[in-house]
């Protein structure tokens, strides 16, 4: 059986976050000047801080950021920020509908973010299981919404859920 080490990184990296003026994430490393970067969590998605691939524009990587707290506060603030931008994962609230023609699943619901409609192909290929009563759901354009706690929402919500249980 192989171990794993990983390095332990006393001082900060040497990689800052900034944005431009147009609200695009930049970075400076080595002084080098390095834009527009956009930040991706690798694997574990549960352990949201650590192991995040700062790549450029054209998909090359600059650097692996083992943990975020290895970095100074404004450029953790702004790695933050854009993570939270990336990965944003509305909560479905309410369920008003959800009807089936063909193989599109069409959905209606109130998230965290406002009101959404938006279509599924296959359900069960585009709904993730997460917990006995917790899904993560894909739409056609590749967005993820969370949907949990049916059991606690209204009855409109529970009758249009129990058309796909």
């Amino acid at each position: 059986m192989k171990h794993i080490t990983y390095m332990n990184r006393v001082k900060p990296y040497l990689i800052r976050f900034f944005r431009s003026k147009d609200g695009t994430l930049h970075a400076e490393a080595d002084g080098k000047w390095y834009g527009p970067v956009k930040l991706i969590r690798t694997f574990p998605f549960s352990m949201p801080e650590q192991h995040i691939s700062v790549r450029l524009e054209n998909g090359d990587e600059l650097m692996m950021i083992p943990h975020l707290s290895q970095l100074d506060e404004g450029s953790r603030s702004e790695a933050l920020e854009e993570l939270a931008r990336c990965y944003m994962l509305p909560s479905i609230t309410k369920i008003v509908s959800i009807s089936r023609k063909g193989w599109d699943w069409s959905w209606v619901v109130h998230t965290s973010y406002g009101m959404k409609t938006f279509k599924m192909d296959n359900l069960h290929d585009n709904m993730y299981q997460v917990t006995s009563m917790s899904w993560v759901i894909t739409d056609q354009e590749g967005r993820r919404y969370e949907l949990s706690g049916v059991e606690d929402m209204d009855k409109v919500s529970q009758a249009q859920f129990k058309k796909i249980k």
